[in-house]
């Protein structure tokens, strides 16, 4: 299995499993998870995180650094939970469902010599593009493993 076929793979199966755990946690969705977030406020940083989480690995492939050195990630968290506070819970879930199938339908297009590319994750740091990729899944496994431990 070749690298991009192994990560449309991986995208897409943990995309399914983070809408049905997601779709599952409804009822629950206003269970605190972290100090400032309940599980709903949870489903909205992943809407947000793939979506621009994706545009800045186009960025990267296209030849780009990626995530400035003063990014605030915090910051930048702070203004987006604001911004997507009012959005239903439903339409959270729809949208996280459009955000992974348009990143798996980028990442088909790649071709695997880019997927060695450089560039800079505003959390982690420095990696290839391929490790970047990864952290999409890996990053809403992490949130789901923690929104269970909540409930």
């Amino acid at each position: 299995m070749n690298r991009i076929t192994h990560l449309v793979d991986r995208l897409t199966q943990k995309g399914d499993e983070t809408v049905a755990f997601f779709n599952a946690a409804a009822a629950m969705q206003d269970q605190p998870v972290y100090p400032a977030w309940c599980v709903r406020d949870v489903l909205a940083h992943l809407v947000w995180s793939e979506r621009g989480m994706r545009r800045l690995y186009q960025g990267i492939a296209e030849g780009g650094t990626g995530a400035a050195d003063d990014f605030d990630i915090d910051r930048y968290n702070a203004s987006k939970a604001r911004s997507y506070a009012e959005i239903p819970y439903a339409d959270l879930l729809e949208q996280f469902g459009t955000e992974r199938a348009e990143t798996i339908a980028w990442v088909r297009t790649l071709d695997e010599a880019v997927l060695d590319r450089r560039g800079r994750h505003p959390a982690m740091g420095e990696d290839t593009l391929e490790r970047l990729i990864k952290i999409l899944y890996l990053h809403t496994g992490m949130h789901q493993r923690d929104v269970a431990a909540s409930l």
